[in-house]
């Protein structure tokens, strides 16, 4: 007998952390839906691929709110330039979501290809100008 190895999607690397407890663990589930995303897809299992875009697509407003509340609450200076991305990342999943009605599978593959280059892209550039701002007014 032997073990099927369940391969993950994507995995958490502390070079994308932005020094943040809340935000670092937000990033981290978001990365851990897209792995369900990809698992549930692996396993050909339709109703949960549909549940966890959902899932995917809401989370992504919670952790962008989470962000932009801190750039408003201590006046961070590129905040318009990060809201800004957070947009144009929306309005792409809001284009996905409107042909949610597609084959599910495809839509899951698009969405997590657009979401893990913007992630990654994202975490390693744009949120990593915040740190500074973050962690001086005492958010670690």
């Amino acid at each position: 007998m032997y073990m099927v190895k369940t391969i993950k999607y994507m995995e958490w690397s502390d070079k994308f952390g932005v020094n943040v407890k809340r935000i670092d663990n937000q990033h981290k589930h978001f990365i851990g839906i897209m792995d369900n995303l990809f698992e549930a897809m692996q396993s050909d299992k339709k109703n949960a691929v549909s549940k966890i875009i959902d899932e995917l697509v809401s989370y992504a407003d919670i952790h962008f709110a989470t962000e932009e509340g801190y750039f408003d609450k201590f006046n961070y200076e590129a905040a318009e330039a990060h809201k800004a991305e957070h947009y144009k990342i929306k309005v792409k999943i809001i284009k996905f979501m409107a042909r949610k009605d597609d084959d599910p599978f495809k839509l899951g593959y698009n969405l997590l290809d657009l979401l893990e280059d913007w992630l990654f892209k994202h975490m390693a550039t744009m949120d990593q100008k915040y740190v500074k701002c973050f962690n001086e007014n005492g958010l670690h």
